[in-house]
């Protein structure tokens, strides 16, 4: 696997429902994933209707508990997964995300 090159670390969070109280809140689900973070370029950003500079790619291993929707924490920013590919073949299995960066308010 292409392990060495995920040189980053992400908290990944899942929206869910607590049942005493029906409120739903984000719940950590992965205290510590191996990723790489980059910057998606302007064309797949624009082509997908996101903001240029807001979009970046994430590349995991296959196994990762990563879903569309959740809240994922990298350096200290904040993104929200946008889309997820699952590249399950070949001799480099791996998930990539498109993660939308989340505005600090």
């Amino acid at each position: 696997m292409f392990s060495g090159q995920l040189v980053h670390s992400a908290q990944i969070s899942r929206l869910t429902q607590d049942g005493a109280t029906n409120t739903k809140t984000y719940q950590v689900v992965v205290a510590s994933e191996p990723c790489m973070l980059q910057p998606q370029d302007e064309e797949e950003t624009v082509l997908q209707g996101l903001a240029v500079g807001k979009a970046f790619k994430c590349y995991m291993d296959i196994s990762a508990n990563i879903k569309e929707s959740d809240k994922v924490v990298i350096n200290a920013e904040e993104f929200r997964v946008n889309g997820i590919k699952r590249y399950n073949f070949g001799n480099y299995q791996h998930i990539k995300a498109v993660l939308v960066r989340e505005e600090k308010v």
